[in-house]
């Protein structure tokens, strides 16, 4: 007989799966896509992953291997994984990982870097801004997320024209309200 949450729907739908196929972690799918990562066997793990996930994407499989390795400090193994799906995954979620491991080895200004690149080529994506503020805040730069956040990905005040002659000079700005 299935056991069942405080909400009554079914607790695992195999055994060591929350409802929604995830493997929760600890259990024996985390243990074994561990175990395969601790063997080097990069694409094994990636199909057990997916296997565990039925109804999710190879994105979110690659997401949770990537996980684990970070979870387990293998941060050389994280950039191998990475370098393996290479062009199967998007660009976005590459800036993802690629700022994932830069996080964990502390590198606050590559993380920044590579999410700010990516945040101006696609505006839209939340994951991406999600993981910018938290890389800021861990690099100290709190207060600035909100000014930061809502200003990556706008066009330029003053761009140049269409012809490649210079910009023209912006006197009315910022030089009036110093002096």
């Amino acid at each position: 007989m299935a056991r069942h949450s405080a909400f009554g729907e079914p607790e695992g739908l195999a055994a060591g799966t929350g409802g929604d196929g995830v493997p929760i972690p600890g259990t024996g799918e985390h243990l074994l896509i561990r175990a395969l990562l601790g063997r080097g066997d990069i694409e094994a793990a990636l199909e057990r992953a997916r296997r565990a996930q039925p109804m999710a994407s190879r994105s979110d499989a690659v997401d949770l291997v990537v996980d684990l390795a970070l979870e387990a400090e293998r941060l050389q193994l994280a950039r191998g994984i990475l370098a393996h799906v290479g062009a199967e995954i998007s660009p976005l979620q590459d800036a993802h990982v690629r700022a994932r491991i830069a996080l964990c080895e502390g590198d606050l200004a590559a993380a920044t870097a590579i999410l700010v690149t990516a945040i101006e080529a696609q505006p839209g994506a939340m994951p991406l801004r999600a993981l910018l503020a938290e890389v800021m805040v861990a690099a100290g730069n709190a207060a600035d997320v909100r000014a930061v956040l809502s200003m990556l990905g706008m066009a330029p005040v003053n761009p140049l024209p269409r012809d490649g002659s210079e910009a023209a000079e912006d006197l009315g700005g910022v030089d009036q309200r110093l002096g």
